[in-house]
């Protein structure tokens, strides 16, 4: 039971209030995050969390650092608490998540009516921060895949469509949203990954989604840009696109431009799987069973030098 008298005492300070409010609206999030957001001392930040989670606001992680704050759930919808932040309630867009593939499903799930495969590739723009070159690379590799993966299925070459584009447009015309759709980097470079975001509640992603920090609540993990095993990773999710019934959305992100190169190489490997050949599938989450997955580019053959990761691992 909250300690209603106690929350009330401390929120009468901005800022509390406002380093609740930020909590609030991300669920999860890493004290960085906090002082970058509030303006405030890290010292201070610590200081409020280990009240929050005395009166329980909050659960604190303080086995990784930065520490983590993750929400409680008996304050999403605690209408003295959230009067008193003035904050907006879960955005009405927001869909509750059905898987309706596994991995074995893919790419058989992108043919429709076993006569036509379509597939949209989308890009991050240059309007928030310039999208990595690095994203592009096996994206050819992976389209020759599926071409040849279509031909076996009996598919005419000419009923292969795929498509390229980057996310502004796709999120201006939305008529591109109905196609099946490979979404390629975190919300650093790829609005349309922020816009999934919000209205999935991901079990793997992004805190805050605009971010490039990683975290898994099926784990309880966190996979950080600063850490020397996150900042390598990714998440690689095969998702109902929220557009469209029936159709997919891959989801490939890094923390940094290595971790989605090791989710395309994935891919690229599974579609050669698929094709017989003696490389790696995607199966689903091994504990949650659900297709996420978080993969890492291995460090052992990681090379900047030459632009591209030579391995990869799925880490969940």
């Amino acid at each position: 039971m909250l300690d209603e008298v106690r929350i009330r005492w401390l929120l009468r300070s901005p800022g509390r209030r406002a380093t609740l409010t930020e909590i609030v609206k991300e669920r999860v999030i890493t004290t960085s995050e906090l002082v970058k957001r509030t303006k405030l001392k890290r010292q201070t930040i610590i200081q409020y969390l280990r009240e929050f989670e005395e009166v329980g606001l909050i659960e604190l992680r303080k086995e990784q650092k930065p520490w983590i704050a993750v929400i409680s759930n008996d304050i999403i919808e605690h209408p003295m608490i959230m009067s008193i932040l003035s904050t907006e309630r879960v955005p009405t867009i927001r869909k509750k998540l059905v898987f309706t593939h596994s991995w074995d499903d893919f790419p058989e799930c992108l043919i429709e009516k076993r006569k036509i495969m379509s597939i949209s590739f989308i890009w991050g723009s240059k309007e928030l921060v310039e999208a990595n070159i690095r994203d592009a690379l096996l994206v050819p590799e992976i389209v020759r895949e599926l071409l040849l993966f279509s031909l076996e299925k009996g598919l005419k070459p000419d009923n292969l469509i795929v498509r390229s584009l980057l996310d502004i447009q796709a999120l201006r015309e939305r008529n591109v949203l109905l196609d099946n759709l490979l979404v390629i980097g975190s919300g650093l470079v790829n609005k349309l990954t922020v816009e999934l975001q919000r209205i999935y509640d991901l079990p793997i992603g992004f805190k805050p989604i605009g971010g490039r920090d990683l975290y898994s609540s099926i784990t309880k993990t966190a996979y950080l840009s600063g850490d020397e095993i996150g900042k390598d990773s990714g998440v690689l999710a095969l998702l109902p696109n929220p557009w469209q019934k029936g159709k997919v959305v891959i989801l490939v992100a890094g923390v940094h431009a290595s971790g989605t190169q090791a989710g395309l190489m994935a891919i690229l490997s599974h579609l050669r799987a698929k094709r017989g050949f003696k490389t790696s599938p995607i199966t689903d989450h091994p504990i949650a069973n659900i297709p996420i997955r978080v993969v890492r580019a291995k460090r052992s053959t990681r090379s900047w030098d030459y632009g591209r990761i030579e391995g990869f691992e799925f880490l969940e």
